[in-house]
């Protein structure tokens, strides 16, 4: 069994901990903070639980230095390439979101010079809200967030207070009739007084899917976490006008309606392109600073 050799550092606040989950059996999702627990005994409990196990990362920077600014994980999504691509973008606290794009412009390919970009916060297959650009980072918990940067498509510069911009979640059923998500979320354009046929049209068109497929799939309207939305998930008909059942929402914050898309799980895994700047407990990697 081979034995890594000790790492020698020039300074101690270099070694970041973190302590062990019992109930995933991996690092807690927020490390320990600089001088926040002086006792070993305090590191090695978290949520009731006592564990043995505790995690150390060897940091660029000092822990001070590191806690000073907003560490972001960012999937920025092409619209040139089939592809995404994960950075670590490291920012001051007083930065805003709008600062957070010099980092793509700077790193990837667009698809014109003065592309307009956005940041939204995606679960694993649904996209749960976007962000005002001026918004400031020192309000936001990195280690819980989920970010995706795309471009904004030219289409939805011209949008009326009338249309709607919705996001849309694929889904599938199990045998017991359990909702599954899963894919990569989208936006998609729903004009005034357009009827689903219509928007099945550039839907289809969006995801190349074959008409063989794509007759059997079914659009769902499901609006979530909502206590005083009086509507319900509903199948939809052809017929049916979409931006009857949408909510004018602002311009920016959280969506509480999808557009679901039931069909059968059978896409492939996109490919992420996966720069070597992930953080990640126990593992020296190579950080991209910014």
């Amino acid at each position: 069994m081979s034995v890594e050799p000790f790492v020698v550092l020039d300074d101690p606040c270099k070694i970041r901990l973190a302590p062990h989950d019992c109930f995933s059996k991996q690092p807690y999702f927020q490390p320990i903070s600089y001088l926040a627990e002086e006792r070993l005994s305090d590191m090695l409990v978290r949520l009731g639980q006592t564990s043995d196990i505790l995690y150390y990362e060897v940091l660029d920077n000092p822990v001070p230095e590191y806690e000073s600014l907003c560490t972001l994980i960012v999937a920025f999504h092409s619209a040139v390439k089939d592809e995404v691509v994960i950075h670590e973008i490291r920012l001051a606290k007083d930065n805003r979101i709008e600062n957070v794009f010099d980092y793509p412009r700077a790193k990837v390919e667009l698809s014109h010079f003065d592309a307009k970009l956005r940041l939204i916060s995606v679960s694993p297959y649904r996209i749960l809200a976007d962000h005002h650009p001026h918004q400031k980072l020192e309000s936001w918990n990195s280690y819980l967030a989920s970010l995706r940067v795309e471009e904004i498509p030219e289409e939805e510069n011209d949008l009326t207070p009338q249309d709607r911009l919705i996001p849309v979640v694929h889904f599938t059923r199990d045998t017991s009739g359990m909702h599954m998500d899963f894919g990569v979320p989208f936006f998609i354009i729903i004009y005034e007084g357009e009827t689903l046929a219509e928007i099945k049209v550039r839907v289809q068109n969006k995801l190349q899917v074959p008409d063989k497929k794509f007759v059997k799939w079914k659009f769902i309207y499901t609006p979530v976490g909502h206590k005083s939305h009086k509507k319900s998930r509903e199948d939809l008909k052809d017929s049916d006008i979409l931006s009857r059942y949408f909510e004018e929402k602002k311009t920016y914050g959280e969506f509480l309606e999808y557009l679901g898309l039931e069909h059968c799980d059978d896409t492939r895994r996109r490919a992420y392109v996966v720069d070597q700047s992930c953080l990640t407990f126990g593992r020296r990697e190579k950080r991209l600073k910014w």
